[in-house]
């Protein structure tokens, strides 16, 4: 579910670049999700070329989507999304009003100016989100929600916390923002077989680096479809110390590797934080720490 609004500038229009477009504001707003090694190319392109995620640190959560297709520019907000994004969005869409001297146009047909635009009425739309994601969760389906840096796995007990609180609006952003915004590395995952045919998932731990992981690994969707449904999987946690200065690659040095439920029931209570239905946030073990996940 989401919300478009629309800017159609006039013909001849020629769609303005990413820089350009981060130019107007408001200020800090940034994009997600692109490759930093091309941040030039990707600031010489335009909306045109390619979908892109907007929002502030450390402010958004869910961010808003652009794009310019049909000859004009679209903002595309998430339902629900949190009332940050939503004001990023709205003050987005009013500098960029402004810029090309157009009305903006929502979904349903209504015309907003620059100015009338920032008092557009986003709490109803993220109640009606969250009474959508209810009704997932009580037909029993899994309700996963995507955010500026991870994916977020809503739980029923989530979910009555937000709307059980003074403003769920306000509670269901602020949920979305901490996990968002958390400065931690989300472990990659790595599937091998080895030299005996057996299937091995592989995540790992670095000592003094905050990591979330799964709660229960499960194959990537790309990946079971290679290996097969039925083909079981021994994950595995793969443990790297720092033996030097933390700045230097070759300070890192493997320190072997446990089997992955073992390792997260050994892991210090007070280091473990389950984030949402599907992450936990580990917090940094030091060296003594990481060597008695393979006691």
């Amino acid at each position: 579910m989401s919300r478009i609004f629309s800017i159609s500038p006039r013909s001849g229009h020629r769609p303005l670049t990413m820089g350009q477009l981060m130019a107007l504001g408001p200020a800090d707003l940034r994009p997600y999700n692109i490759d930093f090694d091309h941040v030039e190319s990707f600031l010489a392109a335009s909306p045109a070329q390619l979908v892109s995620t907007w929002g502030i640190d450390p402010y958004s959560s869910r961010g808003f989507e652009l794009e310019f297709s049909g000859g004009a520019y679209r903002a595309i907000v998430s339902t629900p999304s949190s009332p940050n994004d939503w004001r990023i969005t709205l003050d987005f869409l009013a500098a960029l009003a402004g810029h090309l001297d157009a009305p903006i146009l929502d979904e349903d047909g209504t015309a907003y100016s620059p100015d009338s635009i920032t008092a557009f009425p986003f709490t109803r739309d993220i109640g009606i989100g969250l009474a959508s994601l209810q009704s997932s969760l009580d037909n029993g389906n899994t309700v996963m929600l995507d955010g500026v840096r991870r994916r977020v796995a809503v739980t029923p007990a989530m979910l009555r916390r937000i709307t059980g609180a003074p403003s769920p609006a306000d509670e269901f952003g602020e949920t979305m923002r901490v996990i968002q915004q958390l400065d931690a590395y989300d472990a990659s995952q790595m599937v091998a077989r080895s030299p005996k045919g057996e299937i091995l998932g592989m995540y790992t731990i670095t000592q003094s680096v905050r990591t979330i992981l799964p709660l229960a690994p499960t194959v990537s969707r790309g990946i079971r479809e290679q290996i097969g449904t039925n083909t079981a999987v021994d994950w595995r946690i793969n443990l790297i110390a720092c033996d030097g200065p933390s700045d230097r690659a070759e300070s890192y040095v493997p320190a072997g590797e446990v089997a992955y439920r073992e390792a997260v029931e050994r892991l210090p209570r007070d280091k473990v934080r389950v984030l949402d239905g599907a992450s936990m946030l580990i917090e940094a073990l030091d060296r003594d720490e990481l060597d008695a996940l393979r006691a």
